[in-house]
């Protein structure tokens, strides 16, 4: 059983590891409000982790790397980044 020191180490340790949060976007269901939400939701949560959009086009999947913003990996952020899109539509890398 962990302790909870060694627990806090390990959300540490995964917050310090990761490279970029991805979130995939339905460009058919997406709206201009889901964006600004989206956008005043990251900007609350500043931090060292690229935001990578991916979304359907042609067949294919694109990604996007949002370069005017750097976010946080923490528990809290990711919450509530898949209270809006979905839990099998956020995840960290």
């Amino acid at each position: 059983m962990y302790s909870l020191q060694e627990s806090q180490d390990s959300v540490k340790i995964n917050e310090h590891f990761s490279k970029h949060i991805n979130i995939k976007l339905d460009p058919e269901i997406i709206t201009s409000e889901d964006i600004n939400k989206l956008y005043e939701i990251a900007n609350n949560h500043r931090g060292n982790c690229g935001l990578v959009f991916h979304y359907p086009s042609n067949g294919k999947t694109k990604r996007i790397l949002a370069h005017n913003i750097k976010v946080n990996s923490n528990k809290r952020f990711c919450d509530a980044l898949r209270q809006l899109y979905g839990k099998q539509n956020v995840w960290v890398e």
